[in-house]
């Protein structure tokens, strides 16, 4: 885009200054506003039908009505925001061309969003709910029984006979010589 006055962005009609190298509102870039704009959005014979009964009953709703869900069962909510947005510059302030392009918005956003749940609840699961859980007290189970081992070996060394459960710990002290006799300590002077 080059320099000069403020221009609107052909894919969603939102203002964008002069010089802006992309629109602020979707993002397509400055450098294909032309190539947009010229390229039709691509639509069935029946979508394209009902946008043309809807642009000749402009004033009737359930002609309006018609054309989205032609547009929302084909999955042609480009096509519907187009024909929505060409209508509001043609007829500048008309409400029903907003509330249409509203509409058409909000259809592409919940199509968008159903699907996306869909895919998720088709995915199978891969862990169960608590299995964050369940895989600690494994392992802190498996960690109480290594120490609990280890505890009992520490306790008694090889070639000891525990004592036997109730007894009371014998005192285990090595044996000692009998102490020598000593001489009596020389007086002081």
């Amino acid at each position: 885009m080059s320099g000069g006055a403020a221009a609107r962005c052909p894919k969603c009609d939102a203002e964008v200054a002069a010089g802006a190298d992309a629109c602020p509102a979707c993002g397509l870039a400055a450098d294909r506003f032309e190539a947009f704009a010229a390229e039709p959005a691509a639509a069935p014979a029946e979508v394209v039908a009902a946008w043309e009964a809807c642009a000749a009953a402009w004033e009737d709703d359930a002609t309006h009505d018609r054309f989205r869900a032609a547009a929302a069962s084909a999955g042609a909510f480009a096509y519907a925001a187009r024909a929505y947005r060409q209508a509001g510059r043609e007829r500048a302030g008309d409400e029903r061309a907003a509330e249409g392009l509203t509409r058409v918005q909000r259809m592409a956003e919940a199509s968008l969003l159903a699907a996306t749940v869909a895919r998720a609840a088709a995915e199978p699961r891969r862990h169960g709910p608590y299995r964050n859980t369940i895989l600690f007290l494994v392992g802190f189970i498996l960690v109480a029984g290594i120490a609990g081992i280890g505890m009992l070996l520490i306790r008694h060394q090889p070639g000891e006979t525990p004592d036997p459960p109730g007894a009371r710990s014998r005192q285990r002290t090595a044996p000692t010589a009998p102490a020598a006799p000593t001489a009596p300590a020389a007086p002081h002077r």
